[in-house]
C-alpha cells in the first residue's frame, strides 16, 4: 500500500473524515493528503508545459531534452520545499529563484534582455495556469494545494494534467492565430470601394503574389471574398457595371472569373489616402484563409 507524503510533522489522527488536522504554533488549518507520485507527476507535466508555452510564445528554439530537465528541476523543489517548513511568505519569494533555474535550464538565449522576458513570461503563464486549475477543481468542490500543484490523493491521477493539457492546447492555438495577426499586421490596409458615389470599406491585404492584370486595360486586378461580394451584391452596387472575362493561369490549369471596374478605390495608411481610379475587382471563387481581411490588394497599388 503506498504511504501518503505529508508536508508536516504534527497530525492528528480523525479515522471518520480523509481530511485532518494539524495544530502548528497554536493555529489550526485544514490539511491535505497527498502521494508524492501525484506531486512529482503533476508538477513535471506542468512545468514542462509552462516551459513550452513559453518558449513558442517568444520563438525561441525549443530542445525538448532541455525543457524535461528544467522541468524536473522545478518538480524537484516543488517536493523538498515543503520539508524545510518555511513561512508561506519566504516560500513565496524562493519560488521566484526556482522559477529563474527553470528558465535559464530549459534552452538557450541569445541575450540578456530574452532570458528576462521569457522568465516574466513563464511566470505569468504559472499564474495562468495555476488560477485555471484551481477554479476547475474549486467548481467541482475539490480540494487543492496550490503551492505544489497538489490534489487530493483520492482523485485520479490524471485530473490535474488533464485540465492543464486544455488549457495548454487552448493558449497554442490563441498564440497561432495572435502571432499571425502580428505578422500579417503590417500589410493589412482599410479600403473603400466606391461604385455610383456609394463607399463600402473593406479590410484589404497586400499580397505580393497578386499579379493579375486585365490584358485589353492594363489596369490592376483586386480579389474580394465571397462574403465581400455577397455584401457588395446585396447592396447593388457591384452588379450595375458593365463585366469582363478575366483568364489566368493557376497550378490547377486554366481559369477565368468576372471582373468590374471601379470608380475608384480608396487605401489608408494612416492619415494618408492613396486615391486609385484605374483598377478592376474580380470575385474569388474560395474563401480567403484568413479572416483578417477581405480584399487582397495588388502591390503595385501601393
Amino acid at each position: 500500500m503506498r504511504q501518503p507524503f505529508f508536508l508536516c510533522d504534527k497530525i492528528y489522527s480523525n479515522n471518520t473524515n480523509k481530511y485532518q488536522k494539524i495544530k502548528v504554533k497554536s493555529f489550526i488549518i485544514d490539511y491535505m493528503e497527498v502521494y508524492l507520485e501525484y506531486v512529482i507527476i503533476d508538477n513535471l507535466a506542468i512545468d514542462f508545459f509552462l516551459i513550452l508555452l513559453t518558449r513558442k510564445t517568444l520563438r525561441l528554439e525549443i530542445n525538448y531534452f532541455l525543457a524535461v530537465i528544467s522541468a524536473m528541476v522545478g518538480t524537484v523543489f516543488a517536493v523538498l520545499l515543503p520539508v524545510f517548513n518555511m513561512n508561506n511568505g519566504f516560500s513565496f519569494v524562493f519560488k521566484f529563484f526556482v522559477g529563474a533555474l527553470i528558465v535559464i535550464s530549459s534552452g538557450k538565449f541569445n541575450t540578456v534582455r530574452e532570458y528576462i522576458l521569457c522568465f516574466y513570461l513563464f511566470l505569468f503563464y504559472t499564474f495562468v495556469f495555476g488560477g485555471a486549475i484551481i477554479a476547475v477543481f474549486w467548481s467541482m468542490g475539490i480540494d487543492f494545494n496550490a503551492f505544489n500543484l497538489a490534489n487530493d490523493s483520492g482523485l485520479p491521477l490524471g485530473l490535474s494534467i488533464g485540465s492543464a493539457t486544455v488549457l495548454y492546447l487552448f493558449l497554442i492555438k490563441l498564440i497561432k492565430k495572435l502571432s499571425k495577426k502580428r505578422d500579417i499586421g503590417a500589410f493589412l490596409r482599410k479600403c473603400e470601394i466606391v461604385i455610383g458615389g456609394r463607399k463600402m470599406p473593406f479590410m484589404g491585404f497586400i499580397d505580393s503574389g497578386n499579379s493579375l492584370f486585365d490584358k485589353r486595360s492594363g489596369m490592376p486586378v483586386i480579389l474580394c471574398s465571397p462574403k465581400a461580394a455577397k455584401i457588395l451584391g446585396a447592396t447593388g452596387m457591384l452588379f450595375r457595371q458593365k463585366s469582363e472575362e478575366l483568364y489566368f493561369s493557376t497550378v490547377a490549369g486554366q481559369n477565368s472569373m468576372k471582373i468590374y471596374k471601379l470608380d475608384k478605390l480608396l487605401i489608408y495608411n494612416g492619415q494618408t489616402v492613396n486615391t486609385i481610379y484605374n483598377v478592376m475587382i474580380g470575385i474569388s471563387p474560395n474563401a480567403f484563409a484568413g479572416d483578417d481581411y477581405d480584399i487582397i490588394l495588388s502591390p503595385s497599388l501601393i
